[in-house]
């Protein structure tokens, strides 16, 4: 159980977030950092925060550097669906593509 927003809940599955940073490419989804650039490890955070209903389910969960997740804590509903758009797009076209692209409009081929 972790503490967070006063509310006590449980943590997400370790296999569950192992399977979305797979997902990602092991990639931070706004910086585009890997996980072998990062100080600390990739952090998987919830498209939808479990205070306004998001549940720990695969399509509402994203790869995050440490950076990068502070800065969507900050402004939450700003992120969430441009966020919810990348995760459609990865499971349509296979493609990975940024936060920011996705946020102003455009997607950029994002093959590794």
């Amino acid at each position: 159980m972790s503490q967070r927003s006063g509310n006590t809940r449980r943590n997400i599955k370790p296999e569950l977030k192992d399977k979305v940073r797979k997902r990602d490419d092991y990639t931070c989804r706004m910086c585009l950092k890997e996980v072998d650039e990062l100080k600390d490890q990739l952090q998987v955070h919830h498209i939808r925060p479990v205070e306004m209903g998001g549940r720990d389910r695969f399509k509402n969960l994203i790869s995050l550097c440490n950076i990068c997740h502070r800065i969507v804590h900050k402004d939450v509903e700003r992120y969430i669906v441009p966020m919810r758009k990348y995760v459609d797009l990865l499971n349509q076209t296979g493609q990975r593509h940024t936060i920011d692209s996705i946020e102003k409009g455009y997607y950029v081929d994002q093959k590794r």
